[in-house]
């Protein structure tokens, strides 16, 4: 006898945090039908309220469970499309993991969740447009943790595309907020070193500065 799988139906409700505790507990890691899960603004949406306290922590663990889960069973015509949900599936197990309410780390991951829409956005246009804030990038490689004040210090390209400058440099979140309003591409090393020797292609010339905003 076939499994009974959980309907999108429900999955949906549990992913807009209709379902009560014990319902979603029920249905985070079973089998469920096969849909297009992914929604930008529903997962922001999830981030906020546990970022507000509109819901338990617990409630909050569930739904990262649940969404993770789910976009195993989403799949789209482009493999890259799908390599990238495969990511944030990844992303959200990773968000399961925390151990209690953490301003920082929801704000993080909601810094890190409009990177991840930002690649998706350019996938589906098949566009490779910059994810800047008023012509400025922030471009962040994770380099180590800071022990002493229990934070994470990147290295940092600040671009200013409208001026055609750079400033590289080394940032610690202890001292910086994840403004919503603000964008931040997250890398890997070899992403950041091609970006950061392009700036030295005579064809292409920038000007290095020190006066960027982070």
């Amino acid at each position: 006898m076939d499994k009974k799988l959980v309907s999108k139906d429900l999955v949906w409700k549990g992913l807009r945090m209709e379902l009560s505790g014990n319902e979603m507990r029920d249905i985070m890691q079973q089998e469920c039908e096969k849909d297009k899960y992914y929604d930008f603004d529903l997962m922001l949406q999830g981030f906020k309220k546990a970022l507000t306290k509109e819901i338990d922590f617990d409630y909050y663990i569930h739904w990262c469970i649940l969404v993770a889960h789910c976009l195993n069973y989403s799949r789209y015509s482009s493999p890259k499309i799908n390599a990238l949900i495969d990511e944030i599936a990844y992303f959200f197990d990773g968000c399961s993991f925390d151990d209690d309410y953490n301003k920082k780390s929801l704000q993080l991951n909601i810094a890190l969740l409009k990177n991840f829409n930002h690649e998706f956005e350019n996938l589906t246009n098949k566009t490779n447009l910059p994810f800047e804030t008023n012509g400025v990038e922030r471009i962040l490689l994770f380099d180590h943790s800071n022990w002493t004040l229990d934070s994470r210090v990147y290295r940092a390209i600040i671009i200013d595309n409208n001026k055609r400058q750079f400033e590289l440099k080394y940032v610690d979140d202890a001292f910086f907020e994840y403004d919503e309003n603000i964008n931040y591409t997250f890398v890997d090393e070899s992403q950041f070193d091609d970006k950061s020797l392009s700036f030295y292609d005579e064809k292409t010339p920038w000007q290095e500065t020190h006066n960027l905003e982070f």
